[in-house]
């Protein structure tokens, strides 16, 4: 096998469509993975070259827990022949995890919410109630 580094146009690509599986957008996971979104969006896009610490805290944040996120890393060593090192700094991505309701979601992939998964009306209804206490919570009188 040929192996490439971690600018190859298949790694980093791999890399967005991953992240776009999970539905979160660059902002997000600049967000959850503490990175500025613009080098996050350079490195999908092969403009910037990231570090093997960078590659296992984007991997991590959109792994549901250590048996995915070392799944994930295997198949990018596999690929790279670079060894990734294990990432403390950044939490696997969970139910606690801000999503964004607002947008189109992929529902390959369920919100589940107490074991239930959330159907599309739910989703739409939440977004509603949210905005609801938002508002109300600006003008500190909720609903």
């Amino acid at each position: 096998m040929n192996k490439r580094d971690l600018t190859s146009i298949d790694i980093t690509e791999s890399l967005k469509q991953l992240r776009r599986s999970r539905n979160i957008t660059v902002r997000d996971m600049g967000k959850l993975m503490n990175y500025s979104y613009s080098y996050i969006s350079k490195v999908e896009n092969s403009k910037e070259k990231p570090s093997t610490f960078f590659v296992s805290a984007y991997l991590k944040a959109l792994s549901y827990n250590e048996r995915e996120y070392n799944e994930l890393r295997h198949k990018y060593e596999s690929s790279t022949g670079i060894s990734i090192k294990y990432n403390d700094s950044i939490n696997f991505l969970s139910s606690e995890t801000v999503l964004d309701l607002s947008r189109p979601f992929n529902y390959a992939e369920n919100i589940i919410f107490d074991g239930s998964p959330l159907t599309s009306e739910d989703i739409f209804i939440l977004n509603h109630i949210i905005r609801a206490y938002l508002k109300g919570k600006d003008t500190n009188s909720i609903f």
